[in-house]
């Protein structure tokens, strides 16, 4: 039997192979790392109907970067990185749902399993997003702030056995948890699309992400962590579920709101990547996570990293920050269920 592999070697063993690109110029000793001949690199592909196929070999060479470079110095530290993953909407697992069983164990096989690409960070959705089949809160109606009618009846048809299945293939798997938008009626449109928060409802919400923990907790589904809004700094214009909040640099400013909300999640459809190290020098001991990006499927270039959406990650069962950084990758069906104008079916 192989030796069991950790999150942590393998982290160390792609940093040295990352380490390897790096401008022999700027950084010399790295030759140490990789040697002084070539040597001959296996590549293995999975692309349409090819699964971790034997790819053409290349080789190490030496070369003069050409534009933007990415140079890694190990004596340079920042937070450690808990892990890669994507996001687990409404549309996705109601796509995994359609699957066959076969076909489901042996993709979430190719998706989780250590032993394969070992995906071991989750995004789930309190209520609809824009990746949903329909608009829904888990209490849905005029004004309950007792919450008596909340009710996660809706996630029990695929969403949680998704999660459960996932689950079992990576027991590891950390799940956080982010709302598009609170119930209606704790708005001041009364619509989830768009719209801002009414004060007079926050306990109620906080009460709300309270059921919402302990309903999937009795669902066998553990959250590790929540953040309180998906980019809380716009209303998408009222054309899918949405809340407006306000600036992060300016909540970040109060002490003790950061008792409370210890990291800041990323999403890159505008601005510029150096927004994420500004906001890191302002306060290094927030954490800086990655929760969402990537293209459209009919737009050719990818978008540049920025600041389009931020928003405050809080883990309600641990505290410390600088813990993680997450990634998201798509997989789009242009024929999955729509919301609005935006095509629902990204995972």
């Amino acid at each position: 039997m192989a030796a069991k592999r950790t999150r942590r070697d393998f982290l160390k063993l792609s940093a040295l192979g990352a380490t390897a690109t790096a401008s022999l110029n700027a950084f010399p000793e790295f030759t140490d790392l990789i040697g002084l001949e070539p040597s001959t690199i296996a590549t293995r592909v999975t692309h349409g109907k090819e699964r971790f196929a034997q790819g053409s070999t290349i080789e190490w060479r030496r070369g003069t970067p050409a534009g933007e470079t990415v140079v890694l110095d190990p004596g340079k530290k920042f937070q450690e990185i808990l892990g890669f993953g994507a996001a687990f909407t409404d549309a996705a697992c109601y796509n995994f749902n359609q699957l066959s069983s076969s076909a489901r164990e042996q993709l979430f096989h190719e998706l989780f399993h250590p032993s394969e690409l070992g995906l071991n960070f989750g995004r789930t959705c309190i209520g609809s997003s824009d990746y949903s089949t329909k608009v829904y809160s888990f209490d849905d109606g005029d004004a309950d702030p007792e919450l008596k009618r909340f009710s996660i009846e809706h996630d029990r048809a695929y969403i949680l056995p998704i999660l459960r299945h996932a689950r079992a293939v990576k027991p590891d798997l950390f799940l956080f948890s982010s709302p598009w938008s609170p119930p209606g009626w704790m708005k001041a449109g009364g619509s989830m699309l768009g719209g801002s928060m009414r004060k007079s409802y926050f306990d109620s919400y906080a009460h709300y992400f309270l059921k919402f923990l302990d309903g999937y907790r009795t669902e066998g589904v553990h959250i590790q962590a929540v953040t309180v809004q998906n980019e809380v700094d716009t209303d998408q214009d009222g054309r899918m579920p949405a809340c407006l909040w306000g600036r992060v640099m300016e909540e970040l400013e109060d002490p003790g709101l950061r008792k409370y909300a210890d990291a800041v999640a990323w999403h890159g459809y505008g601005s510029a990547a150096e927004m994420v190290g500004k906001v890191q020098d302002a306060y290094p001991k927030v954490g800086m996570h990655w929760t969402e990006g990537g293209p459209d499927y009919t737009v050719q270039a990818m978008p540049p990293i920025g600041r389009a959406g931020v928003e405050f990650l809080r883990p309600p069962f641990a505290t410390g920050a600088n813990r993680s950084q997450a990634g998201t990758s798509p997989l789009t069906n242009k024929d999955a269920p729509t919301l609005a104008h935006f095509r629902a079916g990204a995972w």
